[in-house]
């Protein structure tokens, strides 16, 4: 009995995962088209995004190989992917009209926004404060910052941290050594005697991995990696420790390494 409705399960599926890529056929050529459809469709099988292990889940009549190649030659293509991206906010939003109201209300303080580097603006950090909003940006560590009421650039900044925490990343040999420090960020676009400001919490991390040492006697050695930035702030939990600012701006900015 279970195996029927297993069965039926995954017919059902399968028409409705086909129903819904059906709509995206008119953005792209047939070859496009049936790549994505095999693309989604071995992902989800083989619950992997390796293109060999994708491949094999299809049973192709061709060889695997061959539906690699397929696959390269279409994951190659700089533009598809943002074809892809205009194609489902095409289709998501096609019933939006100049009638349609699109509402955010973050009133209640609640979630964290998540940022890359490219988000690394200054429009964007006086939205967050002005908002009260909890946020992790990353830095591309060029704008200049302000300490003491002096402007200096970032990575004169940056140097001036002591990395004195240590972040422990689970199942791994590796850490990161992190500091914290309280800037301000000028929000004119270009110096002014008296500008406006926002304060930020900066964060610098650098990627520490053991490897064993060729003598006995030493059992490992730290091996520094390269550093990376963030901007955090969480007006909504106020009496967070810098230590535990450190831990939750990492521990969530990892999550989003996860779509990469």
């Amino acid at each position: 009995m279970f195996d029927v409705q297993q069965k039926q399960t995954k017919q059902s599926m399968q028409v409705k995962f086909s129903q819904f890529l059906d709509k995206f056929s008119k953005h792209f050529t047939l070859p496009e088209f049936n790549f994505l459809h095999d693309m989604c469709l071995g992902i989800l099988k083989s619950q992997s995004v390796i293109c060999l292990r994708v491949a094999s889940e299809l049973n192709e009549k061709t060889t695997l190989k061959k539906v690699c190649e397929r696959f390269t030659k279409h994951l190659n293509k700089q533009d598809l992917g943002r074809d892809l991206e205009s194609a489902i906010i095409t289709e998501q939003c096609r019933g939006f009209n100049m009638e349609t109201a699109i509402i955010v209300d973050d009133s209640d303080n609640k979630g964290v926004y998540l940022f890359d580097r490219g988000y690394d603006k200054r429009n964007l950090c006086g939205l967050l404060q002005q908002n009260a909003m909890n946020y992790i940006v990353r830095s591309k560590g060029v704008r200049s910052l302000i300490v003491n009421n002096c402007e200096k650039s970032f990575m004169e900044v940056a140097k001036s941290l002591k990395l004195d925490y240590t972040y422990e990343l689970k199942d791994s040999d590796s850490h990161f050594k992190c500091g914290l420090k309280r800037v301000s960020i000028r929000l004119n676009p270009h110096p002014v005697k008296h500008p406006e400001t926002i304060d930020t919490w900066l964060i610098v991390a650098r990627y520490i991995t053991n490897k064993k040492a060729k003598d006995e006697i030493a059992k490992n050695v730290e091996v520094e990696g390269g550093y990376f930035y963030l901007f955090c702030d969480f007006p909504g939990q106020p009496d967070l420790s810098k230590l535990k600012i450190i831990d939750k701006a990492i521990r969530m900015y990892k999550i989003r390494w996860k779509i990469e």
